[in-house]
Order: C-alpha cells, then sequence, then structure tokens
C-alpha cells in the first residue's frame, strides 16, 4: 500500500491521517512536540486541566465526524451564551437569527430578507463544494451571484440589508464571531455550523478529547506517530517531494504523497520560497492571536452566584495602556471571552473547585517588541492584572482569595507551540482579498505533484469546522487520484 507522511496533527492532520489509515494507507504523522493537538491541547496544572484554544465546539463536527469515522459521544457539556453589550445582557438561548429578531424586533423583515440570501449562497457553496472546488460547474446566473458576493465585506452585506444600525452591528459580529472587514462569504459558512437546539454543546475533555480520540483511532488504523520531529528541510526531485529531513538529523523518504497539515508558509520558507510568488504576501495576512489568562479557583461554580457558563463581554469602548511600555496594548477584538465552562467538567476540574478561562485577541508585533526590549515577563503580568481588574467588574466575587493557580500564554507562547506563524489563531485573515483571490493556496500545489495541504491556513472557515473539512478535503484528494472512493458527509 502506498506510503503517505502528514505533517501536523491538529484536527486537519489527524483528521486526514486517520481517514487515510482507515483505507489502508501507510500513514506515518510527524508533530514537532511529545504531544499531539496543536491549538486543540491543553495542559495540566495543580490537578486542572486548562483548554488553551478550543472554547467553542461546533456541533457539525461531531456530526461530520460520526459519519466519515463513526466517531460518536454521548456525554457533554451544555451551555448557554451570554452577551454582555453596555447595560444589556443578551441570553443566546435559540438560533442566532431569532436572537437577533427578538432583541431587534424592528428588524425582522430584514433579518429574514438576509436569511434566505444566506440559504441561496450556502446553496451555492455546496455545489461547488460537491464539485470538487469548480466554481465552473455551476451556472452562469448563480457563478455571477457568487462573484458578486464573495466582493462584498461582511460590514456592506449588513448595511445592505439592515442600514447604519451600529447596535445591531456589534451585536452582529459577537454573536457569529466575525469582524466588519472579513469577507461575506464567510458569513453563510458561520451559520451552516449554527446549531438546531438551544444550547451548545461540548464533549467532556474538551477539544483535547477529541484529538485524543482520533490518536486512537489512527493507531487502530494501523498509523505510526513520530514525536518530537520537526522539519528542518525538503528535497524535491522532478516534481516531486522525497526526502524531509529533520531537526535531529534524521530523514525519511520513499513518500508516496505528502500532506502538509500546519501552516505552509513555514513549507515555503524552508524551500526559498521558490515554490510559491512571495508578492502573494501581500493579499494575505494572518488573523490576530490570542492573549489567554486562565484561573483556577477553590470554588465549585454553583457557589459562585453565576447564572452561565459562558459570556462574551463588550469591551470596543474601553483602552487599555501599558506603563512598563509606555504605549496603547493592542487589543484586537471589541470582545472578551470569559468561559466557565471546564468548571463542569470532571475530566478537567477537580471536584469542588471551578475553572475559568479569559481571553481576547492580540497583536503579535507587541509582544515580540517587548521580548526584544527586555520588558516582555513584565508586560505580560501587567496585562494580567488589567484584565483580572476587569473581569472583577463583571464578576465582582472572583478574587484572589479564591484563585489556586494562575497561567497565561501570549501571542508568542501561541507562535511557539501551534507553529502558526505570529500565533495565528485561524491562519489567514478571511478577508475578502483572500477568499476571492485567483492565488489563493488551496488542497493541492501546482509545482509539487504529490504535496497537499491542509488547515486552517487554506479555508476559508475558521476554527475547529474549517480545520477538520481541510483534513477530509486532503484525504479526498488522494483518493480520487487513486480511483477510491471518497468520504461523504452531510452536514
Amino acid at each position: 500500500m502506498k506510503k503517505i507522511a502528514v505533517i501536523g496533527s491538529g484536527y486537519s492532520g489527524l483528521t486526514c491521517a486517520t481517514l487515510l489509515a482507515k483505507q489502508g494507507y501507510n500513514v506515518e504523522l510527524f508533530e514537532k512536540h511529545s504531544v499531539l493537538g496543536g491549538y486543540g491541547d491543553g495542559f495540566e496544572k495543580k490537578g486542572f486541566t486548562f483548554h488553551t484554544s478550543v472554547y467553542r465546539f461546533p456541533s457539525t463536527v461531531y456530526t461530520i465526524l460520526d459519519q466519515v469515522l463513526d466517531l460518536t459521544y454521548d456525554n457533554f457539556l451544555y451551555y448557554y451564551m451570554q452577551y454582555h453589550i453596555n447595560d444589556r445582557k443578551i441570553l443566546i438561548d435559540d438560533d442566532l437569527l431569532n436572537v437577533l429578531i427578538r432583541e431587534f424586533p424592528h428588524q425582522r423583515i430584514n433579518v429574514e430578507r438576509f436569511k434566505e440570501k444566506m440559504d441561496d449562497v450556502l446553496d451555492i457553496l455546496n455545489e461547488i463544494d460537491q464539485s470538487g472546488g469548480n466554481i465552473l460547474s455551476i451556472s452562469v446566473e448563480r457563478l455571477k451571484e457568487y462573484l458578486t458576493f464573495t466582493k462584498q465585506t461582511i460590514e456592506t452585506v449588513l448595511i445592505e440589508f439592515f442600514g447604519e444600525d451600529a447596535l445591531f452591528a456589534n451585536v452582529f459580529y459577537a454573536l457569529f464571531d466575525l469582524t466588519a472587514d472579513m469577507s461575506a462569504i464567510t458569513i453563510p459558512a458561520t451559520l451552516c455550523v449554527g446549531k438546531d437546539t438551544p444550547e451548545n454543546k461540548m464533549v467532556f475533555g474538551g477539544g483535547k478529547q477529541v484529538i485524543a480520540d482520533l490518536e486512537t483511532l489512527f493507531l487502530k488504523f494501523e498509523g505510526t506517530i513520530h514525536r518530537r520531529k520537526e522539519v528542518g528541510a525538503t528535497r524535491i526531485d522532478d516534481g516531486s517531494l522525497t526526502e524531509l529531513q529533520f531537526k535531529n538529523g534524521e530523514a525519511y523518504s520513499n513518500f508516496d504523497y505528502v500532506v502538509w497539515a500546519n501552516d505552509y508558509n513555514n513549507f515555503y520558507r524552508l524551500n526559498n520560497e521558490q515554490y510559491w510568488d512571495p508578492k502573494l504576501r501581500n493579499d494575505f495576512i494572518p488573523s490576530s492571536s490570542s492573549f489567554a489568562i486562565w484561573l483556577g479557583l477553590d470554588q465549585p461554580f454553583d457557589s459562585l452566584g453565576i447564572s452561565q457558563t459562558y459570556h462574551s463581554i463588550y469591551i470596543g469602548d474601553r483602552t487599555f495602556y501599558s506603563e512598563v511600555a509606555q504605549k496603547k496594548i493592542p487589543v484586537e477584538t471589541e470582545f472578551l471571552m470569559v468561559s466557565f465552562l471546564y468548571s463542569k467538567d470532571p475530566k478537567s476540574t477537580p471536584e469542588n473547585k471551578s475553572q475559568l478561562c479569559l481571553g481576547f485577541a492580540m497583536n503579535f508585533d507587541f509582544m515580540k517588541e517587548c521580548q526584544t526590549r527586555g520588558i516582555y515577563k513584565d508586560v505580560k503580568k501587567e496585562i494580567e492584572a488589567l484584565f483580572i481588574a476587569l473581569l472583577k467588574e463583571h464578576f465582582p466575587i472572583i478574587d484572589e482569595t479564591k484563585v489556586i493557580c494562575k497561567a497565561s500564554a501570549t501571542p508568542l507562547t501561541y507562535e511557539r507551540y501551534t507553529h502558526n506563524r505570529k500565533g495565528s489563531m485561524y491562519g489567514f485573515e478571511k478577508k475578502q482579498e483572500f477568499v476571492i483571490s485567483s492565488q489563493r493556496h488551496e488542497t493541492t500545489n501546482t509545482s509539487i505533484k504529490n504535496l497537499f495541504f491542509c488547515s486552517q491556513w487554506t479555508s476559508i472557515a475558521g476554527g475547529t469546522y474549517g480545520a477538520v473539512k481541510e483534513g477530509i478535503r486532503a484525504a479526498n484528494h488522494i483518493l480520487s487520484l487513486d480511483n477510491k472512493e471518497i468520504y461523504q458527509y452531510q452536514e
């Protein structure tokens, strides 16, 4: 059976590797670190398991994994989302569009028109996806509609349907976890991963558990895992990638296919960008990274008097200043995430304890500058203190006497552990420059016939949804080349 190398063990890489191993391929998975998962990983401290990034897991992902890998779950953490916007608290106890209608009844007709339009665009996206990504497979009329829509931003679409309603727009961006300058094409993709039930759900053990289950399946299908293997160079002969050379001096060769399942910028840097026009970087901007703070609390969640386990707090009108760096802290989001979710998870939190994660998007270059100036650790502590103080404004019961342990991560931490350029959360920003570019990188590389890419860097949808779908897409490309039946799923 043919031999395949998969570089990277996040959701994309593990999904792709497991699907191919299931079909009998000889698959070898290479991971830079000692543990698998990338952004899906977690860490332990004083009996707590803190989850590094994945706090929202679309129900659609469970559906897809069940269909293609028979991966099913029975035990879930169910939760509602609560948004704090100025003096308003909006509880997400219904589907997102109905929430907009309830909170903004004067926009009901516009929301209904908007939904019809998004459903139509989603149908077009599904047609294109089913044809293997060939946009010329759809009718001329629908192609025109598709191209027109992809040239719009979310902001222009909202103005078209809802007018200049700033509060509505802010609530919309919060509910859908989108920004004004993103490509409009991300809206129907986001609606697609929405839910049909009032509650969100996360499997016990979180995204880290899903990574562990994919690893178990991969090994069951006789896949091989190589840990602490970071690619340092590649050899390419006659249009094929023939050898992977690792920084520890080892080399592996004779692969029929190679799947690069992490930041593909790393591949091009290793090869002096000779297989990719560097001018294309002007169109593609890495998405923001994160600053995250985790607190382990010496008190069960139910005794805190907090009604919901997941909160999004509007901070768009706040500015934060670093006295140490003597400049403004570049927070790149209008909403602060505060999640107590894993307090209810026996796999993550000790009995009679609770935990929270406070996170927000942040500029990588600011923290890199602080590192260069030798003030990184001091600024990190300063930011921790500033945002824990902000946390107490909304949840006064959280004080230092309840904190058993604390940990934090900056954009530099995320870059180091995920191998994503600038610690990017979603690969490239899903702006229209990226989405509509004819040079946007896809799963295949026309210059290297046996090389495939899968990660959020090739996806127009972010998060675990985009990562899992890209893993399936790469596996299906290889199966198609070998005239094998591809994986089908119905979201």
